[in-house]
C-alpha cells in the first residue's frame, strides 16, 4: 500500500483561526446570495485552449484564479477542471458538476466511471480538481494527506465557493442546459454544500456522502489521521482528541448555510441521494442527515433517499450502475425538458 507510510495532520491542528474566518465567509455569502457576485470573481480561461476529442465528446482543460486564493497556498491557487461534452452539442440537457472524493486526485476516474456513461443521456460534466489536490497540491504535501486540519478545512471550504461560483458560469456559458452537483463520499459534501449557498434551479445528486467531514474522524479512515501529533500539540489523551477533533469537524455543517441561504432565492431543487447498506466510511446515520438537510430546500416529490447493497469501496467501484441512474433522476426531477434515456 503506497499510502501506508503517510497520515493525515502531521504538521498538527495548523490556523484555525483561518478556518473559522472562512466559515464565517461563507455563511455571509449565502445570506446574501445574488447580491456579492463580483465581490468573488471566477473567470475561466483556457492556457492554450487544450481540446482533445473522444468517441463521442470533446474534452477541455480549463482554468482559473481562486476567488478565495488568499486563504490558500500559492501552489493551490491555480484552480482547473476538464469540461466533458458530447460532440453533437444540440443533445446537451444538462451540466453536472463532479467535485473529488478524498484521494481522488485527477480527472480519470470521474471522467471514465460517471462523464463518460452521462453522456448517453445528454448530460455533460465539468469535473473538478479541489485545492490541495492534483496540480494544486502543495510541495511538503504527500498524495491527498493535508498536513493540518485547518488545510483540510481551508480546502473544502474554497471548494464550496468554487463549486458556486463555476454554477454561475455555467448558467452563463450554457444559458439552455440545466445545472446539477454530483460526488461521492467526501465530493458528494463539497458539492452539496456548494448547492446550499447557489440560488436558482438545481440537481443535486450526492453518493455515500455526510452532512460534515466528521466522517474522517468517526468512520474507517480514522487510522489514517496522526493521533499522536494532534495528542501532543493539544495536550489531550486519545479519546479526548478523538473527541475534539470530531467537534471542529461538526462545526462546518450544511445546516448553517443551508439556514443561512433565503428561501425565496431556492428555485427548483431536485435531490437524488444514494447511501450504502454496509458503508464503514459514512455511516447510515451521517447520511441520513445530509439527506433531511438538503430535502428541506426541495419541493415536495422532489427529493429521494435510496440505499443500495454493499460498502464504501465497492459502491464506489459501481459508479456506473447507481450512480449514473441517480444523477440522470435528479435531471428528470428538475423538470427542465426530457432527457435521452
Amino acid at each position: 500500500m503506497p499510502f501506508k507510510k503517510y497520515k493525515f495532520f502531521s504538521d498538527g491542528f495548523g490556523d484555525l483561526g483561518k478556518v473559522k474566518d472562512l466559515k464565517s465567509l461563507l455563511v455571509s455569502f449565502a445570506e446574501n446570495s445574488g447580491k456579492n457576485d463580483s465581490e468573488y470573481p471566477l473567470r475561466p480561461f483556457w492556457k492554450e485552449r487544450e481540446i482533445s476529442k473522444g468517441k463521442n465528446f470533446t474534452l477541455s482543460k480549463v482554468y482559473y484564479i481562486s476567488p478565495l486564493a488568499h486563504f490558500l497556498p500559492e501552489e493551490s491557487q491555480l484552480g482547473c477542471f476538464q469540461l466533458i461534452l458530447p460532440l453533437d452539442t444540440s443533445r446537451l440537457r444538462g451540466i453536472v458538476i463532479h467535485t473529488a472524493s478524498t484521494g481522488d486526485s485527477t480527472f480519470k476516474i470521474r471522467r471514465q466511471l460517471l462523464a463518460e456513461p452521462l453522456l448517453e443521456h445528454g448530460i455533460g460534466s465539468l469535473i473538478k480538481m479541489i485545492p490541495f489536490y492534483g496540480e494544486r497540491r502543495p510541495k511538503r504535501q504527500k498524495w491527498h494527506f493535508s498536513l493540518s486540519v485547518s488545510d483540510f478545512l481551508v480546502g473544502l471550504g474554497v471548494t464550496v465557493l468554487e463549486v458556486s461560483k463555476l454554477i454561475s458560469w455555467v448558467r452563463e456559458t450554457y444559458p439552455h442546459a440545466s445545472v446539477g452537483t454530483t460526488g461521492i463520499s467526501l465530493g458528494g459534501g463539497t458539492s452539496s454544500f456548494g448547492a446550499a449557498i447557489t440560488e436558482g434551479d438545481l440537481a443535486m445528486s450526492p453518493c455515500l456522502s455526510g452532512p460534515s467531514p466528521s466522517p474522517l474522524v468517526s468512520g474507517a479512515l480514522h487510522k489514517q489521521i496522526d493521533w499522536a501529533k494532534l495528542g501532543s500539540e493539544s495536550g489531550l489523551k486519545d479519546r479526548e482528541v478523538k473527541v475534539e477533533l470530531y467537534k471542529i469537524m461538526e462545526k462546518y455543517n450544511v445546516k448553517s448555510l443551508v439556514d443561512a441561504f433565503p428561501n425565496e432565492r431556492i428555485g427548483r431543487r431536485s435531490l437524488v441521494q444514494i447511501n450504502a447498506r454496509d458503508d464503514y466510511v459514512v455511516e447510515k446515520k451521517s447520511g441520513e442527515k445530509l439527506f433531511h438537510e438538503l430535502s428541506s430546500t426541495c419541493l415536495p416529490g422532489k427529493s429521494s433517499l435510496k440505499e443500495i447493497g454493499g460498502g464504501h469501496l465497492s459502491s464506489f467501484v459501481a459508479s456506473q450502475y447507481f450512480f449514473v441512474p441517480a444523477i440522470v433522476e435528479s435531471f428528470k426531477l428538475i423538470g427542465k425538458g426530457p432527457l435521452d434515456c
